[in-house]
């Protein structure tokens, strides 16, 4: 009958604000994965809100996991908020959520409103803290690696056709000869091995963990490539996109070149330094001390531009 239908609570608001939907659904798409399963860790089923002036952080856990993103809100705020809002509420919004729009955000008591366009969808909030989780995150690491996040992929699902016979348990390991082996423990089935050539950097490891784990992570970033770095293996691995730049774009360079049995010679004014700018007389010399080494069999100029003709009135073309 439409009497029991629950009747919708008369608000008084006690925190208002508007947020972008972008914010919001990149934010749930970002950390939904790392929540607990409501009927096996209720009290993890959630996603914990901190919005401070204009910076957002959404950050979940299943206690195996940590996720975390940072966002710009894309307004300000007056007052702060700071919440856990149950997962499943989460996922429905982001369901339901309209692009191009606005969404005012009510809290009052236990409760919240997301309003939009002709849209007022309400929840209970739940009682209780989210873990102060800062402490968990790494800051110390003896071993650091780039991967390419498309090829490490395409490796695990290859490999999770052996070792969902053992849940999903695999071994990595990271050598400074930059590369990467990945291998499954012993099946009844067989043993696998796929070996990734990238970089690593400091002390050769070997850790355990769980490739559906790794996965989920790999599948919401964005990033060609990834970090991977951790202290130990047996302590928390930190993964992390990559924010390409110049220098990185130049070790990919040079890391190709080694897997093809080159020696590359990076010049000494490639980069800018940081408390001097190098003229160009500086930079015609290092070219023509490399164009006297004899074994140098080839310079290539990896910027070009109107910066390079600085250096031609300093060459000597004899």
């Amino acid at each position: 009958p439409a009497e029991e239908f629950p009747i919708i609570l008369n608000i008084k608001e006690e925190i208002n604000f508007h947020i972008d939907w972008s914010v919001i659904k990149k934010a749930i798409e970002k950390t939904l994965f790392s929540t607990a399963l409501w009927n096996i860790r209720p009290n993890l089923a959630w996603i914990y809100v901190n919005i401070v002036w204009n910076k957002a952080i959404f950050a979940t856990t299943d206690s195996f996991r940590l996720t975390e993103i940072k966002l710009d809100t894309k307004s300000e705020m007056l007052n702060s908020f700071s919440q856990i809002i149950p997962n499943k509420t989460c996922s429905e919004l982001k369901s339901i959520l309209p692009e191009k729009t606005e969404v005012s955000v009510i809290v009052w008591e236990n409760q919240i409103l997301f309003n939009f366009w002709n849209t007022k969808f309400y929840s209970r909030l739940l009682n209780g803290h989210f873990p102060d989780y800062d402490v968990f995150f790494p800051t110390t690491y003896n071993t650091k690696s780039v991967i390419n996040r498309i090829d490490l992929i395409s490796a695990l699902k290859k490999i999770n056709l052996l070792s969902k016979e053992n849940n999903y348990s695999i071994k990595m390991s990271f050598s400074k000869e930059n590369w990467i082996l990945i291998e499954t423990s012993q099946t009844q089935i067989w043993e696998w091995a796929i070996n990734l050539v990238w970089s690593v950097e400091w002390d050769d490891a070997i850790i355990w963990l769980n490739s559906e784990y790794l996965l989920e992570v790999l599948g919401v970033i964005e990033s060609t490539h990834v970090k991977i770095n951790f202290e130990s293996p047996l302590s928390p691995i930190l993964i992390t996109p990559l924010k390409e730049d110049d220098k990185y774009a130049l070790k990919k360079l040079i890391l190709l070149l080694e897997n093809m049995g080159l020696i590359p010679v990076v010049a000494e004014y490639i980069f800018e330094n940081e408390n001097k700018y190098f003229i160009g007389k500086e930079k015609a010399e290092n070219l023509l001390k490399l164009y006297r080494d004899k074994n140098i069999k080839g310079i290539f100029d990896v910027s070009g531009g109107n910066i390079s003709n600085e250096v031609l009135n300093y060459l000597d073309y004899d």
